[in-house]
């Protein structure tokens, strides 16, 4: 069907791309690999959030917050399938922002700002996400969602706070509530959450910042008195909700929603700079996790808020 449309048609239609070197602004279109596939009849207001066990060969699972504001799950090993998912049989108790996922320890954990700002921390336990054995967690507010991975042995908690201000904090054992210090604030602020990965032995960073660039930081270590031994790295580009990271064959991925609601990805790791623009808009930013060899990008559609996963 696509061939018999023209280049106009075909990037109104949802799921095609746009590719383009920052330097040149050229952009050239490219087909989809995969249907985006829609996992759920319950909307979204909020960014989702993507993880897989990266031990084991198991699902991959997507979170995200109701317009109700509570958190609902779904997994599948097939996600280009949208009647291969199964949906968390209950709906939990969330906030007004979005999750956050990732694996530790081959546990699922799942973070948010609940309704009252306070940061929340669980893991998967029983086709529920339990929340009381990790109550230890530090008080801390935030009125965005906060951003989870792990490193060397220890899982770790970015968020924005209150103030604004960037804020990181790390645990060998969080399902006993041990952390290792007070929060950690770092000097960089934003106007929405960080996102956070593992790559190259080294956790990373990223954020917009308050004028709205993308921004990226190798090298956070909680435990290193030189925090900032990575580069910092500012990007042409603007974002306008939380940025998201993800690892793929040796490269690290940076996805984000642009000031025109479209959403883009990019490799950040080399030495180029090409920037994939998808044709699907969303009024918050997306999801970013890699699956079975291959990039996979969730998010909240314009048209009625209904979570969407394809591979890239």
């Amino acid at each position: 069907m696509f061939n018999r449309l023209s280049r106009r048609q075909f990037v109104k239609m949802t799921g095609g791309f746009v590719v383009g070197t920052a330097a040149a602004g050229s952009f050239t279109l490219i087909p989809e690999k995969t249907q985006a596939a829609v996992i759920s009849s319950i909307s979204s207001n909020y960014r989702p959030a993507l993880a897989h066990n990266p031990s084991q060969n198991g699902p991959l699972y997507v979170a995200w917050t109701t317009s109700k504001g509570e958190l609902d799950y779904a997994f599948s090993t097939n996600p280009n399938d949208a009647n291969s998912w199964t949906i968390s049989p209950r709906g939990i108790g969330g906030g007004p922002v979005h999750p956050a996922l990732t694996f530790f320890n081959n546990q699922l954990y799942i973070a948010f700002t609940d309704s009252s700002k306070q940061l929340r921390l669980g893991y998967l336990e029983n086709n529920g996400f339990n929340f009381d054995p990790v109550s230890n967690l530090p008080r801390v507010t935030s009125a965005h969602g906060p951003a989870l991975s792990f490193h060397l042995g220890q899982l770790y908690i970015a968020w924005t706070g209150t103030n604004g201000q960037l804020n990181i904090i790390s645990s060998a054992n969080p399902s006993k509530g041990n952390w290792n210090q007070s929060p950690y604030p770092l000097s960089e602020f934003s106007k929405y959450g960080p996102a956070l990965a593992t790559y190259n032995n080294r956790i990373w960073l990223a954020w917009s910042g308050r004028d709205g660039q993308l921004n990226s930081r190798s090298g956070i270590d909680i435990n290193d008195a030189d925090l900032y031994r990575g580069k910092k790295t500012t990007y042409k580009d603007l974002s306008v909700d939380a940025p998201a990271l993800a690892t793929l064959n040796k490269s690290l991925y940076l996805a984000w929603k642009g000031t025109n609601s479209y959403l883009n990805y990019v490799p950040i790791s080399g030495s180029g700079y090409t920037v994939t623009k998808y044709s699907q808009t969303s009024q918050h930013g997306p999801a970013l996790d890699n699956y079975k060899g291959s990039l996979y990008l969730a998010w909240a559609g314009t048209d009625n808020q209904l979570i969407r996963v394809t591979q890239l």
